[in-house]
């Protein structure tokens, strides 16, 4: 569905070729040009196939770090400077030859180069942070900011996730010849992992000088300064001596001390571990237990909410039904999977998806099979049919809500609308006085009830005659 791009681009490789030859860091130079980062977003698409489930989302932010004395917008704009020089996606020239080690041991203070919250500061100024971090992931985002990929556009996929098409541009911002690129989301984020994990080909000798930051971010390595603190480590000292250089950190409130090596081992660790987390939720997608959650959203009208807990279930559901294991399901498990799927379609409805929620349904139908759950889906069917207009098809579905058990007083009300809108008026007028023998109140229903009476007219007055006189 999406075309597979090439590991490399037209202006660099994803490898970390040597990057700070002739794009070195200075984070106050950075400063003072008011470097700008811009996330803008392209006009986004929306697939209107009726199987697709797409929304679009225009992503429009800028983060302006203009020349300023507010620390936190020097923090800012020197996480943004190691961001861009630290990109694996852009190719650079040269690397820089090595050096041994000094002989003497040496610490240095490393406040001038450390990023912790640079990623919430950059959040402050971006009006749709929050829509970002949910759907791609906060620290995939992370991720794309550090490698150097500017997400301009997502279309979301609701039903499948992991199919969300994502736009981005790989390079600087004053670069006008960027070359828009599309992959879905899972695959984007390997992206993004696979560039952070590639091994520097580099040997960066250590500092001379603790006023030398840039020896400092080049020795210890950009792209982990900025990864630490999305793992909870506050770099404090590095000590330089001549049997190899160790790293002094606070990890989550507990001082902790490391090889160079081995830190960037670890960061390494963690990265990929975010990968693997993300594709184990893809396998496992069908969570029964979100289905009391999805309720709970339901009864409080939290439409997006129950479509962002459920909305991964139908494509895999609908394959899974097929399989000898679906077929094999146990009653209790196919009815909780039909009520989180009457859930979703409902949602949908109330979304102005009635195609999709109508697709939803039936799927539901497969798996309830037979009883109240059958029942409860078949009257959703109705009722999403009803509101878009086509109450012909809502008859039969609500019929069958009756057959296999629904209640009279949430069905009868819909058949009686549904036959109402069909003319059939004697019908109509039968199964609304069968709604209010149900426990329907009369109030609910009078504007219909006062139609049909005009409709049918003196033939209804006789009826009611005849039948008191009867009684």
């Amino acid at each position: 569905m999406v075309e597979a791009l090439s590991n490399s681009h037209a202006r660099g490789t994803l490898g970390d070729s040597g990057f700070l030859r002739k794009h070195t860091i200075n984070a106050e130079s950075r400063m003072q040009r008011g470097r700008t980062l811009c996330l803008s977003g392209a006009r986004t698409r929306r697939n209107l196939a009726p199987p697709s489930f797409v929304i679009a989302f225009a992503l429009r932010a800028e983060i302006d770090l203009l020349v300023s004395h507010d620390k936190r917008r020097k923090s800012v704009a020197l996480a943004l400077g190691l961001a861009t020089a630290c990109s694996p996606w852009r190719g650079a020239p040269g690397v820089r030859a090595s050096r041994p080690l000094m002989a003497t041991k040496k610490e240095f203070a490393l406040d001038a180069v450390r990023t912790d919250g640079w990623f919430e500061r950059i959040g402050e100024g971006i009006g749709s942070f929050q829509a970002l971090c949910e759907i791609v992931g906060e620290r995939f985002f992370a991720f794309s900011i550090i490698v150097g990929a500017r997400i301009t556009a997502l279309t979301v996929d609701r039903r499948n996730p992991d199919q969300t098409l994502v736009d981005f541009v790989v390079g600087a911002t004053d670069d006008a010849d960027l070359e828009p690129q599309r992959l879905s989301l899972a695959d984007f984020r390997r992206r993004l992992v696979g560039a952070l994990l590639v091994e520097e080909d580099r040997d960066d000798p250590p500092p001379a000088r603790e006023t030398d930051t840039e020896a400092i971010q080049l020795f210890i390595g950009v792209r982990f300064l900025l990864l630490a603190p999305l793992y909870g480590y506050s770099l404090r000292k590095l000590t330089v001596a001549t049997d190899g250089a160790t790293l002094g950190a606070s990890h989550d409130g507990e001082d902790e001390v490391f090889d160079v090596p081995n830190f960037r081992a670890r960061i390494r660790a963690h990265v990929q571990s975010e990968l693997d987390r993300a594709q184990a939720g893809q396998r496992s997608a069908i969570d029964l237990s979100k289905v009391a959650e999805a309720e709970s959203a339901s009864l409080k009208s939290e439409w997006s909410k129950v479509i962002q807990l459920l909305g991964a279930w139908p494509a895999p559901l609908a394959i899974f039904l097929r399989t000898p294991e679906g077929q094999m399901l146990a009653p209790d498990a196919r009815a909780l999977i039909s009520k989180g799927l009457g859930l979703l379609g409902s949602a949908c409805v109330h979304l102005g998806e009635v195609n999709q929620a109508e697709e939803v349904f039936r799927i539901g139908i497969q798996y309830a099979q037979e009883g109240l759950a059958a029942a409860d889906l078949f009257r959703r069917l109705g009722e999403a049919l009803l509101i878009a207009d086509r109450a012909g098809e809502a008859i039969g579905p609500l019929r069958r809500a009756l057959a296999f058990g629904g209640a009279a007083n949430e069905v009868m009300p819909l058949l009686g609308r549904a036959l109402m809108r069909r003319h059939k008026n004697v019908a109509a007028y039968a199964c609304l006085r069968s709604a209010i023998e149900a426990g329907v109140s009369e109030r609910d229903l009078s504007v219909e009830l006062k139609e049909l009476e005009s409709a049918l007219g003196p033939a209804l007055t006789a009826w009611k005659a005849t039948r008191l006189g009867a009684g």
